[in-house]
């Protein structure tokens, strides 16, 4: 792949396999109840051993009392869940046999590895204050970042704009609570100082390896975090981001977090941003830059609006008064039917999908007309403005970092969005099973698939492969499907050369599984990388039933019912079962994957 960054990446151009976990998920025998920073180098044997040489995790940042890994306190600071104790000189672990629940207590295990990380702290010398003063001079953004977390800890997790104390940060108050909160801010600058060498000297094990660790960069930010406590000018306050209607959602979505405010980042030089950036490079090779289309536009719904439904594409030129006027009509009429939002004064924009507003039809067909021809006006120029916002900011990104990004562009993504990444040779995101011809809907060959591209299985967001496979695909679908897959997967272009190559037995789900690896490590996508759950497909460690149980997150539900899977068995385990190992390898080095 001949692509600008891969050129500029050159270590990274070469065909590879990797793995996807969220850290908590996978333990070692030195973990304490989740896993830890040590769980990412005790994998290092069982990469090495399948053929493996990228591992990507889910989000490290700080979620407080929260659960999801998209949702933080800061776009910086690292949880202390991931913390290893074992590292730390704390050499208190977790049961290393039977481990019985897929589901961990998240705030439980916290609060016990934090007891047992104050115990220690509180025994450390004091010119270790000396280092850790060090260590927030060098990084600035610890500075709002402890005193929001010692503010959040004392309001018991409350949003900054009901805690009773100053909420404004400052000098004056940062000082004020590096005074009245000595250890505990301390303490808090130790845990950072703790995760920060951890994952540093981590990567610095990957790499002598030649296995790259792959981080995930969301974009927003929870409104209840130090980043919009302490630089509000950033954020829009008064809209939340979210997705418009589509097939999946009637209302559409409100993820709640604010939107970025794009220009007044652009009169800093992104300066945020590149901090960042910068910080994260310290632990990985390559970024995920989840919903990247948010950095061209993104769906924004007022605070007072009713639902998502309500929102609009962020920014847009929207419709004037005088358009309206030209056309011999008064938006206030409209606002007031609900087909239209005031955006500011003299500026209106359309509804998603006013036209299904109770009394739509009862205008006269010119009416109509005339409503539809301003609603659909601006969309040229706004969709011109779009992508050239989008490709400065990640130009930008593209100066900030030595990382290879990789955009997370799933769902309707526009085609200014796909023609802008394509021109930047940007890695893209290609899930099996919904990579289809434009034209004609069909499933695509491997051999057809983007080259700047990941390949998977799944994603966190998504069913497990099988579960697709056996319980979502009905009838002529499922037909299809299996006519489709397991044909390509014995086709001429792969040659392999075990007896048992071919599928006797439609229901025979170790094989499916195997020949829906087979066919997504043969894609032409520069990575495949996939969940940990969808490679385990032979032995005594596989998935064979129950899938949704090992699923990680389910978009739209109760957050606390999500983000808290766990393997049942240990990285030590995992390393022991070679038959696995040897087949996933055997795989990965026939699809010339192996990374060489």
């Amino acid at each position: 792949m001949n692509s600008s960054l891969i050129l500029s990446h050159p270590q990274y151009g070469v065909r590879r396999a990797g793995v996807c976990i969220p850290l908590w998920s996978l333990l070692s025998e030195k973990s304490f109840e989740c896993g830890d920073i040590y769980s990412l180098r005790a994998s290092l044997p069982w990469l090495k051993q399948s053929g493996m040489s990228i591992l990507q995790i889910l989000p490290l940042n700080d979620c407080g009392i929260g659960q999801s890994p998209y949702s933080s306190l800061s776009s910086f600071a690292i949880d202390p869940l991931y913390i290893s104790l074992h590292l730390a000189g704390i050499s208190v672990y977790s049961r290393k046999k039977n481990i019985a629940t897929h589901k961990i207590n998240k705030k439980k295990i916290t609060k016990l590895k934090l007891d047992l990380l104050k115990e220690k702290f509180l025994k450390e010398d004091k010119s270790l204050y000396l280092t850790l003063d060090s260590f927030i001079l060098s990084n600035t953004w610890l500075k709002p970042y402890l005193c929001f977390r010692i503010l959040y800890n004392l309001n018991d997790g409350k949003h900054w704009n009901q805690w009773m104390e100053e909420s404004k940060f400052n000098d004056k108050l940062y000082d004020s609570i590096k005074m009245n909160y000595k250890d505990e801010f301390y303490f808090l600058a130790w845990l950072q100082f703790l995760a920060y060498s951890q994952l540093k000297q981590t990567k610095n094990l990957f790499e002598k390896e030649g296995i790259l660790l792959k981080g995930d960069m969301p974009i927003l930010t929870s409104s209840n975090s130090s980043d919009v406590w302490a630089n509000p000018e950033f954020f829009r306050l008064d809209l939340q981001a979210g997705a418009p209607p589509d097939a999946f959602s009637d209302l559409g979505q409100n993820w709640g977090f604010p939107v970025l405010d794009w220009k007044a980042l652009d009169k800093v030089d992104y300066k945020p941003w590149k901090e960042r950036l910068q910080y994260q490079e310290n632990f990985f090779h390559l970024y995920r830059i989840d919903h990247v289309i948010g950095m061209y536009r993104i769906w924004a719904i007022p605070l007072e609006a009713k639902n998502a439904r309500y929102g609009y594409f962020y920014p847009q030129k929207s419709v004037s008064l005088n358009d309206f006027e030209l056309e011999g009509l008064l938006p206030d009429e409209f606002i007031n039917k609900g087909f239209l939002h005031k955006m500011e004064e003299g500026r209106y924009y359309f509804h998603w999908d006013f036209h299904k507003e109770p009394g739509f039809y009862d205008y006269p067909q010119d009416i109509q007309e005339k409503l539809f021809k301003l609603s659909f006006q601006n969309l040229k120029e706004d969709e011109s403005y779009w992508r050239e916002a989008g490709d400065k900011v990640l130009s930008k990104f593209s100066t900030f970092t030595k990382m290879l990004p990789c955009a997370e562009d799933l769902g309707s993504v526009p085609g200014f969005v796909r023609e802008s990444l394509q021109e930047k040779e940007m890695l893209g995101i290609d899930v099996i099973r919904w990579t289809r011809s434009l034209e004609n809907g069909s499933y695509i060959p491997f051999d057809k698939y983007r080259t700047n591209a990941v390949a998977t299985l799944s994603t966190h967001d998504t069913s497990l492969a099988m579960d697709w496979w056996t319980n979502e695909l009905k009838n002529g679908e499922k037909a299809y499907a299996e006519s489709f897959f397991l044909k390509e997967a014995e086709s001429e272009i792969i040659e392999r050369k075990r007896d048992n190559s071919k599928i006797k037995n439609m229901n025979d789900l170790t094989e499916v599984h195997r020949k829906l690896l087979e066919f997504s490590f043969h894609t032409s996508s520069l990575y495949c990388i996939h969940l940990l759950q969808d490679l385990l497909f032979l032995g005594d460690i596989a998935i064979k039933e129950d899938f949704a149980a090992h699923k990680i997150n389910t978009p739209g539900s109760d957050e606390s019912k999500n983000w808290n899977y766990r393997f049942n068995f240990t990285i030590e385990d995992l390393i022991s079962k070679q038959e696995l190992s040897s087949q996933l390898k055997y795989m990965i080095s026939e699809s010339k994957r192996l990374g060489l």
